[in-house]
């Protein structure tokens, strides 16, 4: 609001708005186009000075003529030499708060002596500031943010009043101080690796990359590892380097999800933000293949038939495709097979317990893996007997007779007898003889070959 006087008479109240706009595109927010450069302040005071004058009579003539109040306008402006030509101010400057204020006098009198202040250049084209146009306060007038912008040149203006106008300009540079307003940033929200179960340790992962767009401490990162895998996995504190530490086993655990934060170093209220690395571990064929035992024991008929199921030679091996895929074979085979695929022990021959009671067998189970690795496990098969004696022996005759005389000596062979076994040949079809009872008790004998003999009272 503007008002003259000429300490008898006053003008008409009248509104004089100010705006600096772009330079570039000179147009305000509204879109409507204004030159800056014909917004001149002391023409509008003249013309309110005018104006009072004819509603108040005055003899003054309406020509282009400065009244007495303006007086000789000698001296131009002059900014205080305690103004900085350089300030700081916080990018969390609230609205309206005081930047500084641009003092300037003029040594002439009356209107000649009056400034006014206005920013006729800003090297960012916005209107963050704004200067007070009576007092020179230089004001924050939007929110700063000194990751768009961190720096701005002002060019201040001091008009005074006079007729003609004078002015002095002055360049003020206004650094937007860092607060840390934001947290760091990965460049992705996940990172996926597949590595081998057999890496070395000290083995790098990935050297993770995060920024803040603050500056200083508050754009320094420190980077920490969550979670239970800080015995396998280490991160750089300040390089965010990711390596393997500790042994890693597929069969053990495959994946892996690693939270990885990264903090700033801001020493007030530090800002952190968080990506997961997810790893699986690539199988390696470092397993080979187990039997349940070492050494397994059964007993088996010596009357089996050939083909018959002995044992099933199982074993495991944990890894994945050709190094889980087990083989199986046999050494000094041929009593016995195995079944490459299922590890089934068959007979292969017909057992004979009066000729070998005790086998061991050795098992090898091999996997498909490159290298491939192999245990070995052991069978010991007992071999029972059974009896084959199907048939008894049996003489032509139920009575044989024979004569000897009665002087003969002692000794002296009476007879033979014959019996035969019908059992295959063998231990069961072999046939010893004996005189179980009789009236010639004592007086006759026989050996193994059925042969009687006499003996003597």
């Amino acid at each position: 609001m503007l008002s003259a006087t000429d300490s008898q008479h006053f003008a008409d109240v009248m509104t004089v708005n100010l705006k600096v706009v772009s330079k570039m595109t000179g147009r305000n927010k509204d879109g409507i186009a204004i030159d800056c450069r014909k917004l001149d302040v002391t023409d509008r005071y003249m013309e309110l000075l005018r104006l009072g004058t004819i509603q108040n009579k005055a003899i003054e003539a309406k020509e282009d003529v400065v009244p007495k109040r303006f007086g000789d306008n000698r001296h131009s402006p002059e900014f205080l030499s305690t103004i900085p030509s350089e300030v700081w101010i916080n990018e969390s400057a609230s609205v309206g708060s005081e930047v500084v204020a641009m003092r300037a006098r003029d040594r002439d009198h009356g209107y000649s002596g009056l400034v006014v202040y206005v920013i006729n250049y800003n090297n960012e084209g916005d209107d963050c500031f704004k200067i007070d146009l009576y007092t020179g306060r230089l004001l924050v007038d939007s929110e700063l943010d000194r990751e768009r912008t961190s720096r701005y040149v002002l060019n201040v203006t001091a008009f005074d009043l006079g007729k003609p106008q004078k002015s002095a300009s002055m360049q003020l540079t206004v650094n937007v101080r860092d607060i840390n307003d934001n947290p760091p940033t990965f460049e992705k929200s996940f990172y996926h690796f597949v590595i081998p179960e057999n890496v070395e340790n000290g083995t790098s992962v990935i050297r993770l990359r995060a920024t803040d767009i603050d500056e200083g401490e508050n754009a320094r990162l420190i980077f920490n590892l969550e979670g239970p895998a800080w015995d396998r996995f280490h991160m750089d504190k300040d390089t965010g380097l990711l390596t393997v530490v500790g042994s890693l086993d597929r069969e053990v655990t495959e994946n892996y999800a690693l939270r990885v934060w990264a903090r700033d170093a801001s020493l007030d209220k530090p800002l952190m933000s968080s990506t997961v690395i997810y790893i699986r571990l690539e199988d390696i064929n470092d397993n080979p293949p187990l039997f349940g035992l070492t050494q397994f024991w059964v007993k088996v008929r010596e009357d089996l038939p050939i083909g018959t199921v002995v044992m099933v030679m199982s074993a495991r091996d944990p890894d994945l495709g050709d190094g889980g895929r087990v083989a199986y074979e046999m050494l000094e085979g041929g009593t016995f097979s195995v079944d490459p695929v299922t590890g089934v022990v068959r007979l292969a021959r017909t057992l004979d317990f009066e000729q070998k009671q005790l086998y061991n067998v050795t098992i090898i189970a091999r996997d498909q893996g490159d290298p491939p690795l192999t245990s070995v496990a052991y069978l010991l098969v007992e071999v029972e007997d059974v009896n084959e004696n199907l048939h008894p022996p049996k003489f032509p005759d139920i009575v044989a007779s024979g004569s000897v005389r009665e002087n003969k000596p002692e000794g002296t062979l009476v007879m033979q007898v014959t019996a035969v076994d019908a059992d295959p040949p063998g231990i069961d079809s072999t046939v010893t003889y004996s005189i179980r009872d009789g009236d010639g008790i004592g007086i006759f004998s026989i050996d193994d070959q059925g042969k009687s003999y006499f003996f003597s009272y």
